[in-house]
């Protein structure tokens, strides 16, 4: 008998699937993994490297690789995998969320979760086919909708998110860097012409938006979002969770479309690496084959409210059936969604602007005094 020890984040959409996945592994390999879980905040923001000593399988986010590859916290699996495992993954994932865990040559872990940045409404108290499709029209829809029914996630960590997402939607330039960055993001820093637009629709949003957003994630809205008792009716942007349509809380069931405008968003989602600390580094690895293997994704993986990374799974008339055409609903936002840096200090810049961002926006800084500042904390945190 083999005994891993995986780290997750504390939801059912990432513990449930992989303690289902691990339960069924056990049966035919007599591998078990006994998983933990923490908090959405700590999943975002304890680093990879603090996790590593304690756990042989972890659940990441893209943009730590970099300080975990630094730190030396983290196997790479192109050397504990074969090359067509891999490329099976590749060609099988939804949008980037395969290419998110690749840094400078390697794959440091393999996608098991995808998602990205979509709008969330209950059909119930809103027709879909209402819902504008120019985001510069959102806050005239907010206001007409009534600010106590829309809900935005704009913690610090998800307003910087929400940014991004902005940023991308108003950009005339909408290629790609070979990291998976959009153009306006250089090494340098955010181009400032594209950032200053965006900026002001946020603000625009926040002032209509209900006033609880400023504290809220995306696991409190949508919680409030599915609550019959609550008066939550459209959330404009916020990660998917495929658990709020399948009716997996015993509540209310949330429809989640593409957003506004059909360009692509900020992609999040979850990837499972191999510590670096592992005292079994190959049944690790078979772990994270199995688990993000097509057959899994579509079959237990899914079943049990996950959020595979498989592209077969998210058009599978099944899956979508089961979840209000979650995939289907969200597919085009999905495939072109994209990535956030890998780069080194990259996860201390995120915080920090995040916390940054809220602050001033709450202080009423000028735009132009926001984009200087997250500019200067660029030059000031991230190795290029």
């Amino acid at each position: 008998m083999t005994t891993l020890r995986g780290i997750t984040w504390d939801h059912p959409r990432g513990i449930d699937p992989l303690r289902a996945a691990s339960d069924q592994y056990a049966l035919s390999t007599g591998t078990t993994v006994s998983w933990s879980a923490r908090p959405l905040a700590s999943f975002e923001d304890v680093p990879v490297q603090v996790l590593a000593r304690d756990f042989d399988l972890l659940a990441i986010d893209h943009p730590s690789i970099g300080d975990a590859k630094r730190a030396g916290a983290l196997l790479p699996l192109d050397e504990l995998l074969d090359a067509q495992t891999l490329l099976a993954r590749s060609a099988d994932s939804a949008g980037p969320s395969q290419q998110s865990y690749q840094w400078e040559g390697q794959q440091w872990a393999v996608g098991i979760d995808a998602a990205c940045m979509v709008s969330a409404l209950r059909s119930d108290l809103i027709d879909a086919d209402s819902l504008p499709t120019d985001w510069k029209e959102v806050p005239r829809f907010v206001s007409s909708v009534g600010r106590d029914r829309v809900l935005l996630p704009a913690n610090p960590t998800h307003l910087y998110c929400t940014l991004l997402t902005l940023i991308e939607a108003l950009s005339p330039e909408a290629a790609r860097q070979p990291d998976g960055r959009p153009a306006w993001w250089g090494d340098a820093g955010f181009d400032l012409t594209a950032v200053h637009p965006a900026l002001e629709l946020l603000r625009e949003l926040v002032a209509v938006c209900h006033p609880d957003s400023l504290a809220s994630n995306p696991i409190t809205v949508l919680d409030r979002l599915v609550d019959p008792h609550d008066d939550i009716a459209y959330v404009p942007l916020v990660f998917q969770y495929v658990t709020y349509s399948m009716g997996c809380h015993a509540r209310a069931r949330a429809t989640f479309v593409n957003p506004p405008g059909g360009r692509g968003t900020l992609a999040g989602g979850v990837g499972l690496a191999i510590s670096a600390f592992t005292e079994d580094r190959q049944a690790a690895a078979q772990f994270a084959a199995y688990v993000s293997s097509t057959e899994t994704q579509l079959g237990v993986f899914s079943r049990v409210g996950g959020q595979p990374v498989s592209r077969t799974a998210w058009q599978d008339p099944l899956n979508n059936r089961l979840s209000l055409d979650f995939f289907s609903g969200t597919f085009a936002a999905m495939e072109s969604a994209f990535l956030r840096p890998r780069l080194v200090g990259y996860p201390s810049f995120q915080s920090t602007a995040g916390e940054l961002l809220h602050a001033l926006l709450i202080d009423g800084a000028t735009t132009e005094a926001i984009g200087r500042e997250l500019g200067t904390l660029w030059r000031d945190r991230v190795e290029f």
